[in-house]
Parts: C-alpha cells; structure tokens; sequence
C-alpha cells in the first residue's frame, strides 16, 4: 500500500472512531443529525453502512448525515472548520 494511500485509510478509521464516539458519549445523545466525512472506501467504512443500514444509530435517536469526499485535504479541512 503507498504512502498516501495508508494515510487515506488511517484518517477514514480516525473519523469512524470519532464518529462511533460521540454515539455512545453523553453529549451526542442530544444531538439529532450528526455529519460523518468518509472517502468511500468501503473496507474502511463498511463498519458505519453496517450500522446505518440495520438501524444502530437510528436506535440511539441519532440521524447520521454521511458527507463523500473525494480526498483527504477537504475533508481534513472540514474537520478542522467545525463542520
């Protein structure tokens, strides 16, 4: 695996952690929509398509808004924006 190509996948695994995260944290229980960023790769994101498809965040009253993109810079810059 290349160089840039691993850190594509360890930054999506990143985000599915945050995302997992705030879902079992107190404070995202409030929460009605949360926005997850991931590249789509689906080895890496599977995990959360899983969840949304069988209804695991719906559960927690959790409306999850998946965001595509396309690299990591914009995504990256999304984060740190607060988006």
């Amino acid at each position: 695996m290349k160089g840039e190509d691993y850190e594509k996948v360890k930054f999506v695994v990143l985000m599915l952690v945050f995302a997992l995260t705030l879902c079992t944290s107190g404070a995202a229980v409030a929460a009605d929509k949360v926005k997850v960023g991931y590249l789509h790769t689906l080895a890496v994101d599977g995990q959360f398509w899983i969840g949304v498809h069988k209804g695991y965040f719906a559960e927690q009253g959790l409306e999850m808004e998946p965001i595509v993109f396309t690299s990591g810079v914009p995504l990256m810059q999304a984060l740190s924006g607060g988006a």
